[in-house]
């Protein structure tokens, strides 16, 4: 569960990620989000409703990764994942209307969190797991009334939490709410991902969210980047993080290359034409800058030791306070060149710093944690389990490989606790050491 219903680079990297850590186990994974869609380029395939998938599929775990999840409205979901069609139509209604007609797309009543959703609210998800891994929730502290109550009981529902940032765990203190602080899941990228193709370092890219951009002022900001020296070495790239409602905006980056183009006397700035997720991560993880608005941007980035910058949005400086950041983070745009300047002169800082595979096991250590927790297996026994299946691809004595299997399903299987989904995971495990598949 997550905002997989929209373009946006993150959160399609959380379901990419989530489903890869997901699928090593005997579970059917379901996509879905407050809203149903079709797919795009970004990421190809059926993004079902949740109210709906729910009732029709009767999960056992619902899994919600990533973003910040806790001061969303039903509202807001609806307005950064419609079509241009819908949202005009419903925009002509009532405010009432427009509320009555959002539900009955979603299924969610008006006070839900769209993407924390509380078990107890369906009776199909009564007796369901919630895993709550790497969100944010600093934004509960500004709800109120029966919406804050509706995320605070979601929360006390729920069989894991992972927060990734200190305001959020701070929040889950104050309720005395059990947890664990951990890097966002993007963090572990590096140990499963390397780059393709030769390096990039000739090329910055930068992202600016649409309202950020439109409030400085596209001619400003392009007198910024006409006016830095040391982005003179670059060829500078703008790059969209996100192309659903309230996000990033082609339109305005097209009108910020004609006005670069006026004030630096015939320079230009390209577009980056990476469309999905991986794509995307390659080409931040190849460059030799990233300045952005955009969390996972700054934290792919980080993981792959390129020099950055993360521009003033609150998010940011939440994680990056949290989890040391290295480089400048929380920086207004009139002091973006000085702010580059630190960041290209102290550009050995992050690797000297030895954070990157530090942040990116302490996120994979997170979605284990999860995983053990919705499975009811120890997290050694989710190793032992990778081990065995890597042993199984190198071994060449096929007898002796069954029976170590069989030793190891063994010493397994009474640790799992009495579940439809252990049950599975038995079976799993069995049916594999039998036909050693």
């Amino acid at each position: 569960m997550g905002a997989f219903e929209r373009d946006n680079f993150g959160d399609l990297l959380f379901l990419s990620e989530t489903r890869r850590y997901l699928e090593e186990f005997p579970l059917d994974i379901t996509a879905s989000a407050p809203f149903p869609s079709t797919g795009s380029v970004a990421l190809p395939g059926y993004v079902r409703g949740y109210v709906q998938a729910a009732q029709e599929s009767r999960f056992e775990l619902v899994w919600v990764v990533g973003g910040e999840v806790g001061g969303t409205t039903v509202q807001d979901a609806f307005r950064m994942s419609s079509s241009e069609e819908l949202f005009d139509e419903c925009q002509q209604l009532s405010r009432s209307e427009r509320r009555r007609r959002i539900t009955e797309l979603s299924g969610l009543s008006d006070t839900a969190s769209p993407y924390l959703p509380r078990m107890s609210a369906l009776p199909e998800t009564l007796r369901s797991t919630l895993v709550v891994n790497s969100v944010g929730l600093s934004g509960v502290r500004a709800l109120r009334g029966t919406h804050r109550q509706e995320v605070i009981h979601a929360l006390r529902e729920a069989t894991f939490i992972s927060v990734r940032d200190r305001a959020s765990s701070d929040l889950l203190n104050d309720l005395a709410l059990e947890h664990i602080l951990a890097p966002d899941l993007i963090q572990s990228i590096l140990l499963s991902h390397q780059p393709d193709g030769a390096a990039a370092d000739h090329i910055a890219l930068v992202q600016v969210k649409a309202s950020i951009l439109r409030e400085f002022g596209v001619d400003n900001f392009a007198a910024i980047l006409a006016s830095s020296r040391e982005l003179r070495n670059f060829e500078i790239r703008l790059f969209s993080a996100g192309s659903a409602r309230g996000h990033d905006s082609n339109d305005l980056y097209r009108r910020l290359q004609r006005s670069f183009k006026e004030q630096s006397n015939g320079r230009e700035l390209s577009l980056s034409q990476a469309l999905d997720p991986i794509s995307k991560v390659d080409e931040i993880a190849k460059s030799g800058l990233w300045v952005g608005t955009s969390l996972h941007g700054l934290i792919i980035s980080s993981a792959y030791d390129v020099p950055r910058v993360g521009l003033e949005l609150q998010k940011l400086v939440n994680y990056g306070r949290t989890w040391a950041e290295t480089m400048p983070i929380g920086v207004a745009p009139d002091d973006l060149n000085s702010a580059i300047e630190t960041a290209l002169g102290d550009s050995e800082q992050s690797k000297t710093s030895g954070r990157a595979r530090e942040l990116a096991q302490m996120a994979l250590s997170s979605a284990q944690q999860g995983i053990a927790a919705a499975i009811s297996i120890s997290v050694s026994d989710i190793q032992l389990q990778k081990r065995i299946e890597t042993e199984r691809l190198i071994s060449s004595d096929r007898l002796l490989l069954r029976r170590r299997l069989l030793d190891s399903s063994r010493a397994l299987v009474p640790l799992v606790r009495n579940s439809a989904i252990s049950h599975k995971l038995q079976k799993n495990l069995l049916v594999r050491t039998m036909f050693n598949k």
